[in-house]
């Protein structure tokens, strides 16, 4: 995965991934029946969205992986 990309159940760090993230994360971790999924950290974010080339490959790469 691409850096400020981690699976949810790694997703642990509310400051980093945000509060929804984090609650399906533990509950993902806790058995709970969640979707696969990924959280990206607001870094990630802000990069793609200023239009940063390496974090828009980045990007590509991971949601070609789903």
């Amino acid at each position: 995965m691409a850096p400020g990309v981690v699976p949810l159940a790694q997703a642990v760090e509310e400051h980093r991934f945000g509060g929804k993230a984090v609650h399906l994360g533990v509950a993902c971790s806790a058995g709970l029946p969640v979707p696969s999924g990924f959280a990206l950290d607001w870094e990630f974010v802000r990069l793609v969205a200023c239009g940063d080339s390496d974090a828009q490959t980045a990007c590509e790469h991971v949601f070609g992986a789903i």
